[in-house]
């Protein structure tokens, strides 16, 4: 059997807090001759229970970082009824106890039925197994805390160069181009309609953004949220693109949010729909300048 070096959580956003937690478990993997294991959920506990609480990546951006950052396992627990009603010790024996040589957890880790445990508690587990216990401390960034809490409040405030700072990278959201509703056909604006798997995100509005697809960078504008003109209250991406009119159904669009223009608005006719958007191209265009 593989031995671990594991670390369990979230990990929404995979901010510069989490990367330094995988570093880590890395660096003890090699030390004890041994692999590196992420334990995380699918959905978010918090999405299981529908609190307030919104997610920060996409499933597909999420995969893609912890690629980059060659961790050996992944383990996505599906956060389900049987799995929230664990207790810390069933959890413990069920996923951690049997193959980890080593745990690490950030300080405010919580776990088991109605996160009753924290850190006590599982540093007494791990003695009991003989496992070593390594909590990990804040990752401060200009002296405060990086948090996941922290990126969702900055992103609902469009401080994009902020959430970089904390994310160590631009904040991007990329997935496979669909085919969507087809709106944008009904309003002469073409839209790549990007696929968000029917999750909810921690911001919305209309914004300038930068988009890549095979390696070429483009401007354009993105609807990020509902389409409240349409009836249509599930999160969505859609982006219109500038000076590009290539058909690219199934390819990935990854889209960097640059600005933002302005809430989500209902209209009362598809006219006043159609001059907005045209308002918001202008405005978005003259301010590209501000982001070459």
């Amino acid at each position: 059997m593989n031995k671990y070096v594991t670390t369990i959580g979230n990990f929404d956003g995979v901010h510069l807090g989490h990367q330094a937690i995988l570093r880590l478990i890395k660096e003890k993997a090699k030390k004890y001759k041994c692999h590196s294991k992420l334990i995380t959920f699918n959905p978010y506990p918090f999405e299981y229970f529908d609190s307030t609480k919104l997610r920060i990546s996409s499933d597909y951006d999420k995969d893609n970082i912890l690629d980059s950052m060659g961790i050996d396992s992944r383990v996505y627990c599906e956060f389900n009824e049987h799995f929230k009603d664990l207790s810390a010790e069933e959890f413990f024996n069920g996923y951690l106890r049997t193959d980890s040589i080593c745990i690490v957890v950030g300080k405010d880790f919580r776990f088991g039925k109605d996160r009753q445990s924290g850190i006590s508690d599982l540093r007494k587990f791990c003695d009991k197994s003989s496992i070593e216990f390594y909590v990990f401390e804040d990752f401060l960034v200009e002296s405060e805390r990086v948090s996941s809490s922290q990126i969702r409040l900055l992103l609902k405030n469009s401080e994009f160069k902020k959430v970089k700072a904390l994310l160590g990278r631009s904040y991007k959201i990329s997935g496979k181009v669909n085919t969507g509703m087809k709106v944008g056909r009904t309003i002469q604006t073409p839209t790549a309609n990007v696929q968000i798997d029917d999750q909810q995100f921690c911001f919305s509005g209309v914004f300038l953004c930068k988009a890549a697809l095979k390696n070429k960078t483009y401007y354009g504008i993105a609807n990020f949220g509902p389409k409240p003109s349409f009836d249509d209250y599930k999160h969505s991406l859609e982006v219109n693109l500038f000076n590009f009119n290539d058909n690219i159904y199934g390819e990935i669009l990854t889209v960097e949010f640059l600005h933002k223009i302005r809430e989500q608005i209902k209209f009362s006719s598809i006219d006043d729909l159609k001059s907005q958007i045209k308002n918001d191209q202008e405005l978005a265009k003259d301010l590209i300048k501000n982001y070459e």
